[in-house]
């Protein structure tokens, strides 16, 4: 209903031809009403409404969607959520529904449901084609190509079957195998652990943890092996990219082959590949770069004091100095914002919460542009030979290709070369009056 009742006030109401600062103005393509408060974008496809600080966004696309609070909610017609209490998925063949501890759904005509941990029956979920538990976690068991596993009293004891055979009781001893293809055991889970998979390639990989004594992982080529003694003392890590070796993993490594260059964690990083060049000072916090080899496509990625960055990729730029300032240009549009209070890359809150501190904006899409400030107290727009400037209720200069306008107290007096208007009422002006106005 509040969404129903905003989409009215912006779009059937006559503000559109008036500025009532601070109550509502237009700047570009959105209509923005008390402010900061809430806004409207109005595209060719696209309708976007922002509430803030509600943390409420509107979005016409897929039938019309909702988030609120974002990004915790999501209301849609074909999928919805409120994490951690409700959740709900529709598609042509399934759809699935849970509200708290009960869910229920429906998939190729098959219904499944459950209260946990009472009793319940998933399918299609976490990974597995069926779920299935009473009295959890009592027994349970889960099934995906044609493997089926077994819990009774999880994690204790569980039995394979299947193409995958094999048990467990946890964490003394387990073992199972996929015939030709997989096998791995482990005595005392973490400590001990062997694993050999690949076996129906002509490159198994086999593995032996001994933890934290003796780790190692090798393919039978050769081309990928990893070795730790005493972790985090010393490690090794080969593939055909790089050598690693790490001495008091993650504080120094010693990076040889494709990649060369070291890393003293967190004082001290450079690396340079064939595609990358990487370098920081107390990183990540400090400064870190990442830098492209390749001059035609140059892509530079840096970030300092944490919060403040500088990316350059292709035709892409981000621009910010925490808490001053942040600009963006991406696919023919670029925007900037003085504050930028929400420094991350996290567009949903971004349109939420830089709005409401942004005293200076300006924005550049396709060939129009536009500068905000103070919230609507100034603005100026421009697109191609045409121009608007507006001081807050009190005026409003705009040109037009063959005439200016010119309006006082949110176009209670307004004087162009073909009208005068009065207490909002248009007159139009004698052709012969006219003749020697600009």
């Amino acid at each position: 209903m509040l969404i129903r009742s905003l989409l009215i006030i912006f779009l059937f109401l006559p503000l559109s031809s008036y500025a009532i600062w601070p109550f509502f103005y237009e700047f570009g393509e959105e209509k923005r009403l008390l402010g900061p408060f809430i806004s409207l974008t109005d595209k060719e496809e696209k309708e976007e409404l922002i509430v803030r600080p509600l943390f409420l966004i509107y979005e016409n696309e897929n039938g019309g969607v909702v988030r609120f609070p974002y990004p915790l909610a999501r209301f849609g017609p074909k999928k919805s959520y409120f994490v951690p209490f409700y959740m709900s998925q529709e598609q042509k063949e399934r759809k699935n529904y849970s509200f708290f501890l009960f869910f229920y759904g429906k998939e190729n005509n098959e219904t499944y449901g459950g209260l946990f941990p009472i009793y319940g029956h998933l399918k299609n979920r976490f990974g597995n084609e069926d779920i299935r538990f009473f009295l959890w976690p009592l027994y349970s068991s889960t099934e995906v190509e044609k493997r089926k596993k077994e819990n009774f009293f999880w994690p204790i004891f569980s039995i394979y079957s299947g193409e995958e055979k094999g048990f467990k009781v946890f964490p003394f001893y387990g073992r199972r195998e996929i015939e030709g293809r997989k096998k791995t055991e482990f005595f005392f889970w973490p400590f001990i652990y062997r694993e050999i998979k690949g076996l129906d390639t002509e490159d198994p990989y086999s593995s032996f943890y001994f933890v934290p004594f003796y780790l190692t992982g090798k393919k039978e080529s050769g081309s990928l092996e990893s070795l730790c003694v005493m972790f985090p003392l010393y490690c090794r890590f080969k593939n055909p990219y790089r050598t690693k070796v790490s001495y008091f993993w993650p504080f120094i490594t010693v990076s040889e082959g494709k990649e060369k260059g070291v890393s003293i964690f967190p004082l001290f990083k450079n690396m340079v590949s064939a595609e990358y060049k990487t370098e920081g000072f107390l990183w990540p916090f400090l400064y870190t770069k990442k830098e492209s080899i390749d001059e035609e496509e140059k892509e530079i990625d840096i970030q300092f004091l944490l919060l403040n960055r500088y990316e350059r990729k292709k035709e892409a730029l981000f621009v910010n100095l925490w808490p001053f300032f942040g600009y963006e240009k991406k696919e023919g549009s670029s925007k900037l914002a003085v504050p930028f209070v929400f420094p991350f890359k996290f567009e949903g809150f971004q349109k939420i919460i830089n709005p409401l501190f942004s005293i200076v904006e300006y924005k550049k899409q396709g060939d129009w542009e536009g500068l905000n400030i103070l919230y609507g107290l100034y603005t100026q727009e421009r697109k191609k030979n045409t121009w608007k400037r507006r001081l807050a209720f009190l005026l409003e200069v705009k040109k037009e290709e063959n005439e200016t306008a010119i309006k006082f107290f949110c176009g209670l007096l307004g004087f162009q070369k073909s009208k005068v208007t009065l207490f909002f009422v248009p007159f139009s002006r004698d052709q012969k009056d006219t003749q020697n106005v600009p």
